[in-house]
């Protein structure tokens, strides 16, 4: 993703200005698209959308968290837990796009690396899952066996990657 950041340097700087930011990317919702419910991997970050590309009826469009709706504002963050379900919809004909970006909370800033480390085994967990669907009729005890040591690796590899992609 580094390579991409040049595209985007003053939406960089910005966000560098924000203390504990772990994860930056753009969302497309398509017109007549919903995103299901799902629940975050942690209750560490606060999610946020800042709205860059509205519909003009935003009143079909929206975003909900813990069954509370809340409709994007062009220019506006909306924020919340990921950890608690949400889906968002856009039942309209035009796209929804945000930014959005993942902050740590303070209380956990120093388990950041461990942090990161499980959100990223857990996604590429489900990555495997879709491959072989069989695997999530196995009991969650076998995937508990896979993701520690899963997550030891990739919380080593973590600083070693960021180091290498910086350079």
């Amino acid at each position: 993703m580094y390579q991409y950041q040049k595209y985007f340097s003053q939406t960089m700087q910005l966000l560098n200005q924000i203390e504990n930011v772990v994860n930056i990317g753009f969302n497309l919702l398509e017109p007549n698209a919903t995103i299901k419910p799902h629940q975050g991997d942690t209750n560490a970050i606060i999610r946020c959308h800042l709205a860059l590309e509205v519909p003009k009826e935003k009143e079909k469009c929206f975003l909900c968290v813990k069954q509370q709706c809340k409709h994007w504002e062009t220019g506006e963050i909306l924020a919340f837990t990921d950890a608690y379900t949400h889906y968002a919809t856009n039942q309209t004909h035009q796209r929804r796009i945000i930014l959005l970006f993942d902050i740590l909370k303070p209380g956990y800033v120093k388990k950041k690396n461990l942090i990161c480390a499980t959100v990223l085994t857990s996604f590429y967990l489900q990555q495997i899952g879709n491959y072989f669907p069989q695997l999530y009729k196995l009991p969650r005890r076998y995937f508990k066996f896979l993701l520690y040591p899963m997550v030891k690796c990739i919380q080593w590899a973590i600083p070693i990657r960021n180091y290498l992609k910086r350079r």
